[in-house]
């Protein structure tokens, strides 16, 4: 819930083969589709958070935090193809897979045949 546009953070995590790394950045957008990863596994039906964090590789998974100390999202993926552009998933997943295995259940994802996208009318 802390996540919005202009927050400044920190990815803490092993980029680019590094033991430790911290990597600062600036939530530019809260509503980015899944990014694309080409052959393999792709996520759906999530919106991303995206900043310029200029992640190399190696730190999936890092905690992201705000400069307030707070854990905003987990580091999905980036892009180098364009701009530096880096993914982030928000919380609400992750809380919700561990809070399922807290319980003992099952985690499950939900699926109706169909894939929502993000789209701006602006």
């Amino acid at each position: 819930d802390l996540a919005r546009v202009g927050l400044d953070i920190r990815v803490v995590g092993n980029d680019g083969g590094e033991h430790l790394s911290i990597l600062s950045g600036i939530i530019s957008r809260l509503d980015r589709n899944a990014p694309d990863y080409g052959d393999g596994y792709n996520d759906f039906n999530t919106c991303y958070y995206r900043a310029s964090a200029a992640t190399s590789g190696g730190s999936s998974g890092s905690p992201v935090i705000s400069s307030d100390g707070y854990a905003v999202a987990l580091l999905a993926g980036g892009r180098t193809d364009r701009a530096s552009t880096t993914f982030f998933l928000p919380l609400d997943r992750p809380l919700r897979a561990l809070e399922c295995l807290q319980k003992g259940k099952a985690i499950t994802r939900g699926d109706i045949q169909c894939q929502f996208f993000a789209a701006s009318f602006l």
